[in-house]
């Protein structure tokens, strides 16, 4: 993930979240930011629905839209990551404070499982 912006490379990738911004607008961003993550709750919900109705399909048929499904899971993902880097950029997020709030997150979760 590029929030964590370690290197002259990501940098690049810095630059297209920026123009991607400024050609679409500052309205079609905040469309896109609540439309992408439910488009991949969507994708997510189909994906669960078709893994527990397995009883009424054959094997093969399964597999090839359990296989379907799954890359409409990680086209969905891409979406959503690019929309938290324009969050990100929107909001000016540093690396150190991206990285201080998500190491506290992880600490949190982890101490209650």
């Amino acid at each position: 993930m590029l929030m964590f912006i370690e290197d002259t490379a990501e940098m690049q990738e810095v630059d297209n979240i920026k123009k991607l911004m400024d050609g679409m607008g500052e309205e079609w961003t905040e469309a896109a930011c609540i439309e992408e993550p439910a488009e991949l709750i969507q994708a997510l919900t189909k994906y669960k629905k078709i893994e527990s109705s397995g009883d009424n399909v054959t094997s093969a048929v399964m597999e090839d839209l359990k296989s379907k499904l799954r890359c409409d899971v990680l086209e969905e993902v891409i979406d959503v990551l690019v929309i938290l880097e324009m969050i990100v950029k929107r909001f000016d997020f540093s690396a150190a404070e991206l990285k201080t709030e998500y190491q506290t997150k992880m600490k949190r979760n982890l101490e209650r499982i």
